[in-house]
């Protein structure tokens, strides 16, 4: 027997500014988990970044690498670092200075959230389907009784 279930995934093909195709990563944008767990992880990376410290060395930097890219699959539940990093550190800094990081987060935050507050709509619109009938006082009551 098989059971098919429609998750909401989506996919989105990555890839460099260059062009360069760097994988595909399946999520649903709108799981609400995922807007806490984007919440999460950015508190746990801050964490790290501000543990770093002045002491930092190449053994401190692969270990905050390699944590930050746990938190990255942590919010997307699957290897997406291995899609967006492909081989490179999220520490890695971009021509403009950010971190390679912080280009991750800003690139998937707008469509997360747009997806969360497009999918609460669509259950608060699906839901009045079922509660309209009972927005009256006296729906519900039985005969002579009042609200």
């Amino acid at each position: 027997m098989k059971l098919t279930l429609d998750r909401g995934l989506k996919s989105y093909d990555i890839e460099d500014a260059d062009g360069t195709p760097l994988g595909t990563i399946y999520v649903n944008p709108a799981d609400l988990g995922i807007a806490a767990r984007l919440d999460e992880a950015r508190k746990a990376v801050q964490a790290l970044a501000d543990g770093l410290g002045d002491d930092v060395n190449a053994e401190k930097i692969s270990d905050v690498d390699r944590q930050i890219k746990e938190q990255v699959n942590y919010i997307f539940g699957s290897d997406a670092s291995a899609v967006f990093f492909k081989g490179t550190s999220a520490l890695a800094l971009c021509d403009d200075g950010a971190l390679l990081l912080e280009k991750v987060f800003s690139a998937f935050a707008p469509i997360i959230e747009d997806a969360v507050g497009d999918a609460m709509k669509a259950s608060r619109k699906r839901m009045e389907k079922y509660t309209a009938a009972y927005a009256t006082p006296d729906k519900g009551l039985a005969p002579g009784q009042q609200a």
